[in-house]
């Protein structure tokens, strides 16, 4: 019968049953999240927790970037604190470079480990800095293993500095916090064709290329010239360059001239010098009765400069162009660098000195017969067969085999030239230049083949002389039962030609087509068009005319009578 008791102690298979869904149910739910959550390190499938499909890889490429921008990120602070006031350079267009071998060199970065765990290449790795009107521009440049790209920082002495030079900001909102730009090389997906925006974060140039503020402000936002104005806490003089506020006051506050006035304590007379009381009075009692001249300069008005043009390859003679703003022939500037480019290939010979066993010369002499001699560096040798020894000039790199008594046994790299003894004869074969890059900066390893003499060599008094060391002789010894006879004999004496070998020095060369570089120069320009030619108007009128005064009008010192 159906009772509470019976109720209260279930199903046992429902429940378990229940716990299994709800266990189902979780794995695959955790399979689903963590991949949207972590970063995986592998792309292969998770086959083993029951979860299947690829890895999503971007949060790996993330990392990847985030490296390559924090190495960049270290060199840029680095070189920013090394390059102090005294150490930059100094006049306008100069530059000053230090690859990332000469930062850990003086100790300002330790060596930089790129995704791969492989050290940053730390020749073509490296920091330029280079001095223009107002500020400096400095290029951080890393290779790593899979990639190489530079960031263009401005730097400066600029009010907001703590001391001596940092990097430029942005210009804040009013009200706002100056805020540095941050280089992100991270490239995110984007519209097909955007140019000139702000998108995602991020700015692009003209050619929608991901760029710094600085580069996008500089393609896309064209600069306003500033003349004897303060402007974003800085003081423009009449030539447009950023300046102290003494020259700033000197360039575009001339003073104003003082003619027949008591001013700040002083009498200045008719010419604008200071004088005495008697003689102020005296020079400048009749000024009523001349007319004072009054000049007025009006500048000449321009179109803006056009953008700077695309980098394009000309002649290393050609000069940069900087003129003055306010000159009416100032109508083109043109700016320069250069870079160290390949322009060709050229044959480069890489030579080595060793010692070598050569003929040269012979004699004729009476010898024995039956043996071959030879002079090797003043010692007579004898054959002990009857292979005469010869030089392997015969054989060459391509055949690698036996000849006469010389038995071929190899090719060997040597790092240090071999040299060759009596019975051993190294002929070179080449150049290996397998540890160069697309030069050698030392001496490549050598091949050689190796011959070994096989005819057999012994050293004799003359040619005369068998390999046993004696003439020719006979003799004999008894005993009771047998009678030996024993002979040494070269059989007879003939004249016969002796070479005569002696080791020599000889030059051997391996050459290769390697890559030339040289200067290459590219240039910009920008133009600008003249819409009214500048002026200069003269008017007289009475002393201390302050009408024309205010208009701009100033003396020129010149006075008529009326």
């Amino acid at each position: 019968m159906y009772t509470d008791d019976y109720e209260k102690r279930g199903f046992p298979l429902r429940n378990f049953i229940l716990k299994l869904i709800l266990i189902i149910v979780f794995v695959f739910l955790l399979c689903w999240l963590l991949p949207k959550f972590m970063v995986p390190a592998i792309t292969k499938s998770l086959d083993d927790n029951g979860c299947s499909g690829a890895v999503e890889t971007k949060g790996i490429k993330a990392l990847t970037s985030q490296i390559f921008a924090d190495n960049m990120e270290k060199m840029k602070n680095a070189a920013i604190s090394y390059y102090t006031t005294e150490r930059l350079p100094q006049n306008v267009g100069d530059s000053k470079k230090m690859t990332l071998a000469d930062m850990i060199g003086i100790k300002i970065i330790t060596p930089l480990i790129d995704k791969n765990n492989k050290a940053v290449d730390v020749e073509k790795s490296y920091v330029k800095i280079t001095k223009t009107d107002s500020e400096y521009i400095l290029k951080v440049n890393i290779k790593d293993s899979e990639k190489e790209d530079y960031i263009l920082v401005h730097i400066g002495c600029y009010s907001y500095c703590d001391s001596g030079v940092c990097q430029k900001q942005d210009v804040p909102a009013k009200g706002g916090k100056d805020t540095p730009t941050p280089y992100v090389p991270v490239t995110p997906d984007k519209p097909v064709t955007i140019a000139c925006v702000k998108y995602n974060g991020n700015y692009y140039d003209d050619k929608g290329n991901i760029v710094s503020y600085e580069q996008y402000k500089k393609a896309c936002v064209p600069e306003v010239p500033h003349f004897c104005v303060k402007y974003d806490g800085k003081y423009y003089n009449n030539l447009g360059v950023v300046v102290s506020y003494e020259q700033y006051k000197k360039d575009c506050m001339p003073e104003e001239k003082h003619i027949c006035v008591k001013y700040d304590g002083k009498y200045y007379d008719i010419n604008g010098n200071v004088v005495s009381y008697e003689e102020f009075k005296k020079s400048c009692e009749s000024k009523k009765d001349y007319d004072y001249e009054y000049k007025k300069v009006v500048d000449a008005e321009f179109t803006a400069w056009s953008k700077w043009s695309n980098w394009e390859k000309t002649d290393c003679s050609t000069k940069e162009i900087n003129c003055n703003d306010k000159d009416t022939t100032c109508l083109m500037k043109l700016q320069r660098y250069n870079k160290k480019e390949k322009i060709g290939t050229y044959e480069k010979a890489y030579a080595k000195t060793r010692q070598v066993v050569k003929q040269t010369g012979s004699y004729t002499e009476k010898a024995c017969s039956k043996y071959n001699y030879v002079i090797i560096n003043n010692t007579t040798y004898a054959t002990t067969t009857t292979t005469k020894y010869t030089q392997t000039n015969t054989i060459t790199a391509q055949t690698r085999t036996s000849a006469g008594g010389w038995n071929y046994v190899g090719r060997q790299l040597f790092a240090d030239p071999p040299r060759d003894t009596e019975t051993t004869h190294y002929k070179f074969a080449g150049a290996d230049y397998s540890y160069c890059s697309d030069t050698c900066t030392t001496l490549p390893n050598y091949y050689y083949d190796v011959y070994q003499y096989t005819g057999g060599l012994t050293s004799v008094g003359s040619t005369t002389t068998t390999p046993g060391g004696v003439t020719s002789t006979t003799s004999s010894s008894t005993t009771a039962t047998t009678t030996t006879t024993t002979s040494a004999s070269c059989g007879e004496y003939v004249y016969k030609t002796i070479p005569v070998y002696s080791t020599i020095t000889v030059t051997e060369k391996a050459t290769r087509t390697e890559p030339l570089y040289g200067d290459v120069c590219y240039k910009s320009i920008t133009t600008r068009k003249l819409i009214k030619e500048g002026k200069t108007y003269i008017k007289w009128s009475f002393f201390n005319d302050m009408t024309l005064l205010k208009d701009g009008w100033f003396y020129t010192g010149k006075r008529r009578v009326k």
